[in-house]
């Protein structure tokens, strides 16, 4: 008797008598996709047909080397002799070189090298505001090749960290007030290979939320027309479809209009995902979106220049239209790739990380009774990875340090804090107990609007019920809903709060370089 071997080339391995796929175990999940259903031995098709390839890990690409992603294909002169050669002096006066250098280093100018199409190099000295609009116009099809000289022989302390950055961040970051913060970082530009994965179906890959999530907390978005750029330091996803997402953007027309979305162009300078400012009653929401999710920068900082923080749903400090938003520039953190790629590949995650869970979820106003209001969907950076730092939510307010911790908008936020925990820990199954909010009630404000709010959630309780459940219960809600607006207010104040808590950081940080700096 002939013994049967897997079809696979190369592979010896023995099948089983009754193995009808002719392929081993470890070979026959990548066939069965391309296969008809096995037939039966009365040779009728098994009604049976294998998904699971369909729902497989998606391949992770790596960012590019460092050897890849660092400075320019052309050898440039350095930064003493870029500046000299700008300035037309000779090289070999050495004491007038050094001054001149010394005084143009002082200045924040910065050297840049224009290539011709025969490699010859001349030498421009420019403010970084400048020389990153030069950079922005050679994006748009400028006739020439644009790069930044290379840096000091001498590094001092201040510059170290550039050898990290992409050659197109060098000039817009070169006399950034708040450089500190990408010291100890490396940042690549996004690729089609890497925007692949931020399309992926959350509907058969649910982990890909949090890689999405994980990977575009800490990324830069740079606005080429402007040379405006902004650091993100906290986002939250939002899924394309109520199949994933409850709070997924509306597509509904209105008055015969199609409604505006966040959904990627045909042609943009990435594949399916981009960045793009969107109106809304709130303000103006910065959202850098894909075909599977639109993500929400709910805080960041200004990267060229010195402006107040935004924190909350809005963004103030950048602007991307349509035009802009085909052209900006996005820049991943390599850190939060590398973690996000190993959420990718873990098909049984939960949670974006194990702690701080209600700092996880999303600022929302509605859907409590629907589950996917309680997934894990907002990620923060790992410099800002931290609650005094993070936008506050109707989850989390009730721990917010600052002030009395029974004051009536931290209360209304206790409800929240425990329906959110119920959810995570016991899923359809869990209930919100009256005595609960009973106990939160009776440390309310005697006929404030807070108390009122929980009064109507207790009504909601049948007869002498002592629970209710909480997901598919449109009664309660409908009774959370006012009380979440009415903590509106709150986060505002408390973020204006944490906002002051993020200058002093950065402050701190600022005054640390330069006291680490002197000799």
């Amino acid at each position: 008797m002939v013994e049967k071997v897997c079809k696979e080339p190369g592979c010896k391995k023995a099948l089983r008598v009754d193995n009808k796929s002719g392929y081993c175990t470890t070979h026959r999940d990548p066939h069965s996709a391309r296969r008809l259903p096995d037939s039966d031995d009365d040779g009728k098709l098994q009604t049976q047909v294998q998904l699971k390839p369909f729902a497989r890990v998606p391949t992770i690409p790596a960012l590019p080397s460092s050897a890849e992603r660092s400075g320019s294909q052309y050898l440039l002169r350095d930064h003493r002799a870029a500046i000299l050669h700008a300035l037309h002096l000779s090289e070999d006066d050495t004491a007038l070189g050094k001054q001149t250098v010394g005084i143009v280093d002082a200045l924040g100018a910065i050297p840049v090298a224009l290539v011709d199409e025969n490699g010859v190099e001349t030498n421009l000295l420019g403010a970084p505001v400048a020389i990153s609009s030069l950079l922005g116009k050679q994006e748009r099809g400028m006739d020439l090749t644009i790069v930044p000289s290379p840096k000091k022989a001498k590094i001092d302390i201040e510059l170290q960290s550039t050898h990290k950055l992409p050659w197109q961040l060098e000039a817009l970051l070169h006399r950034s007030p708040v450089r500190s913060l990408l010291a100890d970082n490396e940042y690549t530009e996004m690729n089609d290979e890497a925007a692949s994965l931020f399309n992926q179906d959350w509907l058969m890959q649910p982990q890909m939320r949090y890689f999405a999530a994980r990977a575009l907390s800490g990324a830069i978005v740079v606005d080429v027309h402007s040379g405006s750029a902004i650091l993100v330091n906290t986002i939250e996803v939002y899924g394309r479809s109520f199949m994933v997402d409850a709070h997924h953007e509306r597509c509904n027309n209105k008055k015969g209009f199609a409604a505006p979305s966040s959904n990627p162009p045909e042609r943009s300078r990435y594949k399916d995902i981009w960045a793009i400012t969107m109106q809304s009653a709130d303000g103006y929401k910065l959202n850098i979106a894909s075909k599977t999710f639109n993500a929400l920068v709910t805080s960041s900082i200004r990267l060229d220049q010195r402006r107040q923080p935004d924190l909350g749903p809005t963004t103030k400090q950048l602007f991307l239209d349509e035009t802009k938003g085909r052209n900006a520039k996005l820049f991943l953190s390599n850190t939060c790739y590398d973690m996000a790629t190993q959420l990718a590949a873990n098909t049984a995650a939960t949670a974006i990380q194990q702690f701080d869970l209600l700092q996880q979820l999303r600022q929302v106003r509605s859907k409590f009774d629907d589950p996917s209001t309680y997934v894990p969907s907002r990620a923060s950076s790992p410099r800002f990875n931290f609650h005094r730092l993070q936008p506050q939510t109707i989850f989390t307010y009730s721990s917010f340090d600052n002030g009395a911790s029974n004051t009536d908008g931290k209360l209304a936020s206790q409800v929240f804090a425990i329906a959110a925990v119920a959810v995570i820990s016991n899923a359809d199954a869990a209930v919100i107990s009256k005595a609960e909010i009973s106990r939160v009630l009776s440390k309310c404000t005697a006929g404030g609007r807070v108390a009122d709010a929980i009064e109507k959630i207790l009504a909601v309780f049948p007869g002498d019920a002592t629970s209710v459940p909480i997901l598919d219960n449109a009664n309660l809600t409908a009774a959370l809903k006012p009380l979440a607006e009415i903590l509106s207010p709150y986060l505002f104040k408390a973020n204006e709060i944490i906002i002051k808590e993020i200058e002093g950081s950065l402050q701190q940080d600022h005054q640390q370089q330069h006291s680490s700096s002197k000799p």
